[in-house]
């Protein structure tokens, strides 16, 4: 479903109709090649998890590599659909289902928690679906301005870089003050945990909010799931 909302997506987006249906074939070639490079790369996962986890896997593939390949192929597009040919959106696709099958595998060495692979698939690969814009045809929209393939690249990774900083800075600033006013809210019901004292203002602040929005150990191992409508005796 997502796969064809898409082509509405990436296809509506244009300004000329003679152009959606260049842009529906790009969209179908990536998430096409992204689901099956997702698919081919997943045996990999058994060796690293033999490797750094000591937890050897069967590398059999499974259905969330295959899905998560195509939406990481349709997110990589998106930005060049209307810029890019054949080939190139084949060449997108096969990067981003690698990237989707590798972003997870490094999730789960920095101990990040990401069920459904979410990070993998709109994180990394909407940056390399940025910066592959750089790679779209001479003569298109993108290049009206110059025909330099490596100026086209640094203008993408500014970009990516400037927006980058702006959502950190911003999402940071939004989530230390939802952490405080939960925060807040566990204090009034009398659910306050202890904090240790220590570090300046900035990590003291930085460790209310993030308490305010983590649940405790024992809920994260009983289940937060009705946690708070049906709270466990002690």
């Amino acid at each position: 479903m997502l796969w064809l909302g898409w082509l509405g997506f990436n296809g509506g987006s244009t300004l000329e109709l003679q152009n959606v249906g260049h842009i529906v074939i790009t969209t179908i070639m990536s998430a096409a090649t992204g689901g099956i490079v997702a698919i081919l790369s997943t045996p990999i996962t058994a060796l690293w998890s033999k490797i750094f986890e000591n937890n050897p896997e069967t590398g059999k593939p499974e259905l969330s590599s295959l899905i998560n390949g195509i939406l990481g192929g349709l997110v990589g597009v998106t930005a060049s659909s209307a810029y890019v040919d054949v080939p190139i959106a084949i060449l997108i696709g096969a990067v981003s289902g690698v990237i989707v099958t590798f972003g997870n595998l490094l999730l789960k060495l920095w101990k990040i928690d990401d069920p459904v692979g979410a990070i993998p698939v709109h994180l990394f690969c909407g940056c390399w679906g940025t910066i592959a814009v750089s790679w779209s045809l001479k003569g298109t929209e993108v290049y009206q301005d110059n025909n330099n393939v490596l100026v086209q690249l640094g203008s993408q990774i500014l970009g990516w870089l400037t927006v980058f900083v702006f959502v950190l800075i911003l999402s940071w600033i939004v989530w230390v003050i939802i952490g405080g006013i939960l925060y807040s809210f566990d204090m009034i019901i009398g659910n306050q945990r202890k904090l240790s004292k220590t570090g300046n203002l900035w990590v003291r602040i930085h460790r209310i909010a993030r308490q305010g929005i983590r649940v405790t150990p024992k809920e994260e191992i009983e289940g937060s799931d009705g946690f708070w409508q049906n709270p466990k005796p002690e």
